[in-house]
């Protein structure tokens, strides 16, 4: 019973930092178990299978990609990508939207995604509507949006790219993305 509960302290911990919970979990774990070494065993196993898979998917993305075979394999698998996702966000949306009030928070962010909207500025814009009805300084808060939006246009704007500016973007993605991998596909598609 006792591990049960600090499981689930555990995993409530992991929500609450930027990164992929399931990675944090698990290294967590392995220093439990192991210490230091067990860390750094835990990390390596949880994260090298995955990195090695992702790292041969994209060679032979790079060696085969462009054959009419490949595209025609790439293109049927992009319905169970989408129906993938489309549960998700159905599954997360009955447990998060609570009010309509939530509810039309969220049509409004998809509204400002479709049109460009990053996906930062988004997080922000969203979370302070939504925290806004709560606070005492929701005149503040309310006031403050049009600015986000602004400098959202302008930080949407990106330049070439480098190995620099590619480790950068993942930098940014690894300090701010809270949970599951589902949230990495808005800042993909406006990063990279």
């Amino acid at each position: 019973m006792a591990f049960s509960r600090e499981f689930l302290d555990l995993i409530g911990a992991s929500n609450l930092i930027p990164g992929p919970s399931s990675s944090e979990v698990a290294i967590h774990i392995g220093y439990l178990c192991g210490g230091w070494r067990g860390l750094l065993i835990a990390g390596i196993c949880f994260i090298l299978p995955a990195a090695l898979m992702v790292a041969g998917i994209g060679w032979l993305y790079v060696r085969f990609g462009r054959l009419p075979a490949m595209a025609g394999i790439l293109y049927g698998i992009k319905p169970v990508v989408i129906a993938v996702v489309l549960q998700a966000l159905w599954s997360l949306g009955r447990t998060a939207v609570k009010s309509t009030f939530l509810g039309f928070v969220a049509v409004l962010a998809l509204v400002l995604f479709v049109l460009g909207l990053h996906p930062l500025l988004l997080l922000l814009l969203a979370g302070g509507v939504a925290c806004a009805p709560a606070s005492r300084t929701s005149r503040v808060s309310l006031s403050v949006l049009p600015f986000l939006t602004i400098g959202g246009g302008i930080l949407a704007t990106t330049a070439s790219f480098s190995l620099v500016s590619l480790f950068l973007v993942f930098l940014k993605l690894g300090a701010t993305v809270f949970g599951s991998g589902y949230v990495l596909l808005a800042f993909l598609r406006a990063d990279l």
